[in-house]
Formats: C-alpha cells, structure tokens, sequence
C-alpha cells in the first residue's frame, strides 16, 4: 500500500511598512544640501528705483551636538554683502537687476546618537530652570485650550515618570492624529487646536500638538525644524519638523511624531533652526523701494548623500513565537513578540509585522522600554481559506523594528488541521496579556474540572477514615 504524502507549499507574504525615513539604522550620514533662493522685481515704471533689499534667512544647516557642518558657501547674484551669525544677512544696494537669488552650498554630518537617559525622572516636577520658561507657555499657533489641558491629563493619567508621560502623549498622537497632506492647501498653517479637533494634520501641524500637549502640563518643549529624507514625498527629501522635549539632567531630547522616533532621531534628520513657535518664517525681507512689486519663489531645495556610515548594532533584541501552530484554514492565530532593550538607559522602538498572512489591525506597534527590560507585545493574524487538500502551507511570520532588529518564526497550515475562532485565539491572548498560561478555553475548563476532581479525591481519602 502506497504512503499518502503531503506537497508542501512555502508561502512569502511582505507587508508594506510605515511610510517613514530610509535606512534609520545608520550610525551616521555625510550629505551635500544646497538651496536656493530668488524673489523677482517688477518695475513698474520708469521711475522704480530698488534703494536696498536685505534677505535674512534662518532655513540653513548649524552645528548642534549630533550634527557637524563641515562646509557652508554662502553664495548670491547679483553679489550682496553678506554676514552671517544665527542668520544670515544678504543685502543689495541699487541694484538693477530684475532678479536677487541667495543660497548656500553645504556639507553636514548628522550622527545617530540616542539621549542616553537612565534613570526615572519624577513627574509631575514642578522646577523648570528659568531659561525653559517660555518653553512651557502657549503662543499663536502652539495654542492651550481646556480641550487641549483635559487631554493632556488624561493620557498621562497614573503617570509618575516623565519619559512614560511624553511617551504616552506622542504615541496617542500617532494612534489618533492621522498625518493627511490635504492640510497643506490650507492658506494657513493650523492651530494645535484646530488640529485636535478634526484629527488630521502634516508634520508641522502634528508637532504643534505635542508641544501644546506637553506645555500644558508645564513639561519645556522647542519646535524644530529641518529637512529629512522620507518615502512619502517623491524626491525624497523634504522640509520637515519635529520636538524637543526638556529633561532636567538630561538636556533637549529629540521626538519626532511623524516618523513614530521617540527619544531620538535618525542620521537622516538635518537640523536647521529651533524656536518658540511654529510661525517663525524660514526667511525675511525687508526693502526700500519706488515704484517696484515683489514676488518671492518657493525655495529650490537639493540633498545627496555623500558617505554611509557602518549600521549600529541593534539597540534591542526581538523573539517572535506563533502561540498556536498547525491550524486549519481560516483560523486565528496570536503570536507573541519579545522586545528586549540591550542598553542601560530608555529606549522607544517601533516594532511591526514585516510577513505573515494577513494582520487583523495596524501592524505596528510603540513600544517604550526601560534600561535594560524587556516586554511582551502581541497580534493577531488570520491563516487563507480555502486550503487545498494535501497541501501542507508554510508561512514565515517575521517581524522588524527601525533599529534593524528582525525575528520569525514558520506557521503551518492545512484543511486537515483543526480551524480556531478569533474568539479563541483572542481569548489565548489576553491571558498571555495578563501573564497566564496562554491556554484555550476548553483547556482551560479541563484543567479546572481535573483540579476539581483532584481535590474532591483527595477529600474523599482524606475523611474515608471516619466512615467507620
């Protein structure tokens, strides 16, 4: 009698990731920015006259302690004078020209390099050193409403470390503030308010909130702007703005909503300015002129990597275990996935499902860790229907995070295996949640009622002495 095999059939499913930076595993990247700027002159009769005309542009790359400008050509034409401090100034005089363009030519190093905070700093704390003060106040658009103040507190409800409380407010920010382009045909850049409200926004409008979020509850934070490279855009790179968030110890520490990087920033983020408020203009001009109509240009904005640095090793180690193999189809699985920190300070990582069949619900998750601790995250996922018979499936579940950690595991599937419910894959899960043994419920039934039975004959023995 012939042996009745299985064919086995190896399934690859790639799942399309956030849309967030490239390559934020690298220790450091060399870059060449340049950009240009021009404002056209209308003269508009024989009489205009352009007396002077000063550009002061704060939008250009500066030295900071993970950013190292290595060259900065500082170019015009017609030739201005130029000086340069916190901004730089260019200034003509009694020019005829129809067109000033300024710009500068740069090279900027940007190291990946983490705000190694590694003890818990209480919260609330009412000290704020008095040059962070106006850091925790409310301005035009970085606005303090009571809709604002009542949110604040309730996601930081039960807080009592401040990394914990700023964690929280971005990650409910990422769940609930979706990032929509749309706002930018608004003709204004949007409150925090307004943001809060309708529940979308862009990159500025985002970290508006969080700043607003975080000064009301009198925790110091700075808005930051830049450019960074990202997949949403189609050249790249792109004007963008992030947070910086104040502990005391510690100093500014870099949040990035958008990009779900919490507690630091990747070598791909290039620092321009910082400020109070997010209506601060990238550049300003001031001129004395008869008879002449101005017209400024969108800025021309190029970046190119010039070297890669080597990719750091990976902050934190994941584990990835199917908690139910050998299904049928169209069952439910949970998996569980451990996120070790390797480093003795706090670490926040994006974790996401990078292959599995199909993921119920958003394959990716916050994780926060302490120095050194690890903790237990989980999905659901859901095997095909319509298995073929006498095909064995193999499935890779793999998992990833933006610090270049990567785990998997193989899921078996057939028609000939038994088929489990979400409801028992859910409730699987939730006692591993709550640190129990990850059992279904019939098991669990079972083991209660041979418990029982355990202890009813013990009983039983215990007093059959007396029967006499």
């Amino acid at each position: 009698m012939g042996k009745t095999r299985n064919k086995i059939i190896i399934l690859v499913f790639l799942l399309s990731l956030i849309s967030v930076v490239a390559e934020s595993d690298l220790s450091y990247q060399t870059f060449d920015v340049q950009l240009e700027g021009e404002v056209d002159l209308d003269y508009t009769s024989s009489r205009s006259r352009l007396v002077d005309f000063t550009s002061e542009l704060s939008f250009f790359p500066k030295n900071y302690y993970n950013q190292e400008v290595l060259k900065l050509d500082l170019n015009s034409n017609p030739r201005a004078s130029i000086k340069k401090g916190r901004n730089v100034v260019f200034k003509w005089r009694d020019v005829k020209e129809r067109s000033l363009n300024y710009g500068f030519d740069s090279d900027v190093k940007v190291k990946m390099l983490i705000p190694r905070i590694d003890k818990e700093i209480a919260y609330p704390n009412g000290f704020i050193l008095e040059e962070n003060i106006p850091y925790t106040k409310k301005t035009e658009y970085i606005d303090i409403n009571s809709d604002i103040k009542d949110k604040a507190k309730e996601i930081t409800r039960n807080s009592d470390d401040l990394y914990e409380a700023v964690f929280k407010i971005a990650e409910w920010i990422r769940q609930n503030i979706e990032y929509d382009l749309n706002t930018l045909t608004e003709e204004a850049l949007q409150k925090s308010s307004w943001v809060l409200e309708n529940k979308y926004g862009v990159c500025d409008e985002i970290t508006n909130l969080f700043i607003s979020l975080l000064r009301s509850l009198k925790i110091p934070a700075k808005y930051v702007v830049g450019i960074a490279y990202t997949d949403s855009v189609e050249e790249g790179w792109a004007p963008h703005a992030w947070a910086e968030v104040y502990f005391d110890g510690y100093g500014w520490v870099p949040f990035d909503i958008t990009f779900g990087q919490y507690g630091w920033v990747d070598a791909g983020h290039i620092k321009f300015d910082e400020s109070f408020d997010s209506k601060k203009s990238s550049v300003e001009y001031n001129w004395k002129a008869v008879k002449i109509d101005l017209e400024s240009k969108e800025f021309g904005l190029k970046s190119e990597i010039i070297e890669k640095g080597e990719k750091i090793l990976p902050f934190v180690s994941l584990d990835v275990q199917i908690m139910k193999n050998k299904v049928g189809e169209g069952s439910f699985v949970p998996i569980e996935v451990t996120v070790k920190n390797l480093q003795p300070y706090y670490l926040t990582t994006l974790v996401y499902v990078t292959s599995a069949p199909i993921v119920i619900g958003d394959n990716t998750q916050a994780v926060m860790l302490g120095p050194l601790k690890e903790k237990k995250i989980y999905w659901l996922i859901k095997v095909g229907e319509d298995l073929s018979s006498g095909f064995l499936y193999k499935a890779n579940v793999g998992v990833g995070n933006n610090f270049g950690a990567s785990a998997e595991s193989k899921l078996d599937s057939a028609n000939t295996y038994p088929v489990f419910s979400e409801e028992e894959a859910r409730f699987m899960m939730k006692r591993a949640e709550q640190g129990l043994e990850p059992l279904l419920e019939k098991d669990v039934r079972e083991k209660k009622e041979e418990r029982g039975n355990i202890i009813g004959d013990f009983l039983d023995w215990l007093f059959s002495g007396f029967d006499d």
